[in-house]
């Protein structure tokens, strides 16, 4: 009889752990058909709360779904069916708060081609703090992910033999630290010569070949007196490829 007994409370406790896996999780976003999901993290892996997720429609430009990130850094959006309702595009971006300012960064997804309502989509997305996310669009650059420092010759300057010293004074935005950069700025059509950096905060010299050069400060849009040593961060911009950036003139002439 005891034996009975023990066999019988193990086979319903295994019976009850079954049944509890089997069960949905109510806090486990939806996904698969008729869903656009996903993943936000950083780079380090760890799950991003608060992001914003724009699922755009490929065929109405004026028809978005949005979704804010739970804890665990996931999204879910359920999708509209129906004829002619188009595919679907995601993106997102992260606000994060550096010496008093929040910047909007963009995130990077990990995937780009459009999807079904039908079908539905998973798109995982990643806070990155420097490089360039590709572009969407033929002939349209992708927007730079983190801030471009962007210089102009601004007496004649021999942009090609112009290096920019570029020292961090603090912590970037992630709170990790970087090493002084040492850069020729690279010619970026409308942006012109430019160095994309994570946003932080940073002192920047600037040499024609072994020559100082003065460094006129256009961040703002009004110009400040042209000194050999620049301390600032980045400030928003509406330039095609940038968020941010640290705009000035290199000049050989006080």
């Amino acid at each position: 009889m005891i034996r009975i007994l023990q066999l019988t409370g193990a086979f319903l406790l295994i019976t009850g752990i079954l049944l509890a896996c089997s069960k949905k999780d109510k806090n486990q976003p939806e996904g698969g058909p008729g869903f656009a999901s996903g993943k936000v993290t950083n780079q380090s892996g760890q799950p991003l709360k608060g992001a914003v997720i724009v699922v755009s429609n490929t065929f109405s430009y004026n028809k978005t779904l949005t979704a804010i990130t739970n804890d665990k850094g996931q999204y879910s959006i359920k999708l509209p069916s129906g004829p002619g309702i188009g595919d679907w595009t995601t993106s997102g971006t992260f606000i994060m708060n550096y010496n008093g300012k929040d910047y909007t960064l963009p995130l990077e997804a990990g995937a780009h081609a459009p999807f079904s309502s039908t079908n539905g989509g998973e798109v995982n997305l990643v806070l990155k703090h420097t490089g360039r996310e590709a572009s969407r669009s033929p002939g349209v650059l992708g927007t730079f992910f983190g801030g471009v420092i962007s210089c102009y010759p601004g007496d004649g300057a021999d942009m090609s033999k112009v290096t920019i010293t570029i020292k961090p004074l603090q912590p970037i935005i992630d709170g990790s630290t970087v090493e002084t950069k040492y850069a020729a700025p690279l010619l970026d059509g409308d942006l012109s010569w430019v160095v994309n950096m994570p946003i932080g905060k940073y002192e920047i010299t600037a040499k024609e070949g072994n020559t100082t050069l003065y460094i006129r400060d256009y961040s703002e849009g009004i110009p400040d007196g042209n000194v050999t040593k620049l301390v600032r961060d980045f400030v928003p911009c509406r330039v095609n490829g940038a968020r941010y950036w640290i705009k000035f003139d290199v000049l050989r002439n006080p």
